[in-house]
């Protein structure tokens, strides 16, 4: 009887090894790499001029002094709508529903891309580095190449469980 207690144990034990160091050795090889996304989503962000993916006609003056008619609104509508496409087509499948409309909206989707055709600049990435990579957030430190000046930026994306992006943070780095 303890000889069959000693196997069970000795077994699961066993077991219980093999199952940590086959799992260890998975988490070990995506966390070394670059998600593919994120990958994907610096380049298509940081990229400029990229007439695909960032359209003047989208931009709206706002203030006191500004006249905007309905045919501006129009027309801002209409190039919006087909960026917001170009976008989709590009990285759409990277993100969970709705966030890539945030990330466009709200985020930094077109910030490199409009920075660099109000200022007239050519945009590149770099290096792109891993920081730090968990199940659910991933950072990347991305050197840029932004108007003949090196910039490092901190792009941090943030995961829901079915791998799909679902917010997009970035930090300039000093």
């Amino acid at each position: 009887m303890k000889r069959n207690y000693l196997k069970k144990t000795c077994l699961a034990g066993l077991t219980v090894v093999l199952l940590s160091t086959l799992t260890a050795c998975a988490l070990s090889d995506t966390s070394n790499e670059i998600s593919e996304p994120a990958k994907r989503v610096i380049e298509a962000m940081m990229t400029a001029p990229n007439e695909e993916l960032f359209n003047p006609d989208c931009i709206t003056n706002i203030g006191l002094e500004a006249e905007f008619s309905p045919e501006d609104s129009d027309k801002s509508a209409e190039a919006w709508d087909e960026m917001e496409g170009n976008w989709e087509k590009e990285v759409g499948d990277c993100f969970a529903e709705g966030k890539l409309d945030e990330f466009l909206t709200e985020g930094p989707g077109t910030l490199w891309l409009g920075n660099a055709y109000v200022s007239d600049t050519e945009v590149s990435v770099g290096e792109m580095t891993l920081q730090e990579k968990s199940e659910n957030t991933e950072q990347v430190l991305v050197n840029l190449q932004n108007g003949g000046e090196t910039e490092e930026v901190l792009v941090t994306f943030q995961y829901d469980n079915d791998s799909l992006i679902t917010s997009v943070i970035f930090e300039e780095q000093s």
